[in-house]
């Protein structure tokens, strides 16, 4: 006959492996919703995206610019800098798979891969006195960590799943690290700039303009040139005319498009400082 003791230990290793079971399954179905969640919420935004292309291509700001950066036969693939919860991702995607379809036939057809960039673990450590004195870093509405998306599997996940015919490659890592590497030196075309920080953003385009990855002719989205109530001391502002500076960049401004980004289409520049 068992002790007590004994059966109370039992008892008590039975306990621990089925919360630890029920643990996993709850966290395992919760992760098998929100990846479902995700896709779906995805897969809406790419039928219509593609719908409003196919009926006006002038509608958006990405179609707009896009559709130039195909018909007016700039050198380079796309990138985008920032990916988030991937809605900007996939309707980049999705005009993208149109435009090389529609320009797969002609004489002077180039196929435009699509690279993504991101952390994929939100903001980094915000050590700039130019964030920290900004107005949506000192409101705590951007912070270490915050504005996470999607992580790496979640995004590879549902972009391989709703990618018809586009290509593409995703880089993650703070952009500090995963731009060091000589094999992402790719030529671009478009390139969406999406990540907030005036520190990060100075980052991508020191990587852009010193390594002359951009093209005569492409187009340079910065996202969030006009956050921080459009404050020029800080963020994307204070990036961009640092840097339009140093490589001496001859440009055209597009200016204001969507919620706060401005366009610039970039004609020439001196690289490699």
């Amino acid at each position: 006959m068992r002790k007590k003791g004994d059966l109370l230990k039992r008892a008590r290793v039975y306990s621990l492996f089925y919360r630890t079971l029920k643990f996993r399954a709850i966290k395992y179905f919760s992760v098998k919703l929100i990846n479902k969640s995700d896709t779906k919420r995805l897969h809406r935004i790419k039928v219509q995206t593609q719908k409003e292309f196919l009926h006006d291509p002038t509608r958006s700001d990405f179609s707009r610019s896009l559709s130039y950066a195909f018909s007016s036969h700039v050198e380079g693939d796309i990138a985008e800098f920032g990916t988030q919860t991937g809605t900007s991702s996939i309707s980049i995607l999705a005009i993208t798979e149109i435009l090389n379809m529609q320009t797969f036939e002609t004489k002077y057809s180039q196929y435009k891969k699509i690279h993504f960039f991101d952390s994929f673990a939100g903001f980094p450590e915000i050590t700039s006195e130019f964030d920290q004195k900004s107005h949506h870093v000192i409101n705590r509405i951007w912070k270490k960590g915050g504005c996470v998306g999607l992580n790496f599997f979640e995004f590879n996940r549902v972009m391989n799943k709703l990618s018809a015919t586009a290509r593409f490659t995703i880089t993650p890592g703070f952009f500090q690290d995963s731009l060091n590497s000589q094999s992402l030196l790719h030529k671009f075309s478009w390139v969406h700039v999406d990540c907030d920080l005036y520190e990060s953003t100075l980052c991508v385009l020191n990587y852009l303009f010193s390594n002359r990855v951009l093209s005569e002719g492409a187009i340079l989205l910065l996202s969030d040139f006009y956050a921080n109530r459009g404050d020029s001391e800080t963020g994307q502002q204070l990036a961009w005319r640092e840097v339009a500076k140093k490589y001496q960049v001859n440009f055209h401004d597009l200016g204001f498009v969507g919620t706060m980004s401005n366009a610039f289409l970039i004609r020439s520049y001196n690289g490699r400082y």
